[in-house]
């Protein structure tokens, strides 16, 4: 590990993944560059450093997993209205973008969603799009189809279940996407409102206002973690 001027010294926590198991050790940091050795009685997988980010530095990119905050955080959103969210989908998405403070949210019809208007905007898909490819991205445990989703294994196909979850963008990398979804199409605007108390979350579960599930997605991409190839 390669430090440039001023030098600390820190420990930083390393996760050791092999085919038996995990090890987690601290490693001292020092001066200009730190050699360290690690064994390993299994075949190593991957090595990662800092994995938690307990060590107060500037995070990559690809560190910072899709949460409420992004969404809230992005200067461009776009509600997009479903078909599948009812005829309240348009009081819903205004009512959500004040809770989260976005003063210039816009809203446009799934039908009028183009891919010049994909690209430039954070998107908020306001009940479940018809095209599921706008949604496929999101990742385990969560799952979405048409009539229920899911959430570490725990279903939820009740109209008053409500699902929000962030997710990377499916055109521009550089945003975020997130749909808010109920199984019954009528979203319960209380539960909305109560999203934007949920920040650092990637995803949401409530059944009943009430939230039973939430989550961060994991990192699996960062210039601190190394996969060995077979």
């Amino acid at each position: 590990m390669v430090q440039t001027p001023p030098y600390f010294n820190a420990q930083i926590r390393l996760l050791l993944s092999s085919e038996g198991g995990q090890d987690a050790l601290l490693i001292s940091l020092k001066n200009a560059d730190t050699r360290f050795t690690v064994g390993s009685e299994a075949k190593p997988l991957s090595v990662a450093l800092d994995s938690d980010a307990d060590v107060f530095r500037q995070l990559a990119p690809s560190e910072i997993p899709p949460s409420v905050n992004s969404i809230k955080g992005a200067d461009s959103v776009l509600m997009v209205l479903t078909e599948q969210a009812g005829t309240g989908s348009k009081d819903t998405a205004g009512l959500l973008a004040q809770s989260f403070g976005l003063k210039n949210a816009g809203w446009v019809f799934e039908e009028g969603l183009n891919d010049h208007l994909m690209k430039n905007h954070d998107l908020v898909f306001i009940g479940l799009p018809k095209k599921k490819s706008l949604i496929n991205q999101i990742p385990a445990p969560v799952t979405v189809e048409a009539s229920r989703f899911v959430v570490g294994g725990q279903p939820y196909n009740n109209r008053t279940d409500t699902l929000f979850a962030a997710f990377s963008h499916p055109v521009n990398k550089n945003r975020s996407a997130a749909p808010l979804f109920s199984p019954g199409g009528d979203l319960d605007i209380r539960t909305a409102m109560k999203l934007t108390h949920y920040g650092r979350y990637s995803y949401l579960g409530f059944q009943n206002g009430k939230n039973r599930d939430k989550g961060t997605w994991p990192v699996t991409t960062s210039p601190l973690l190394f996969y060995w190839k077979d």
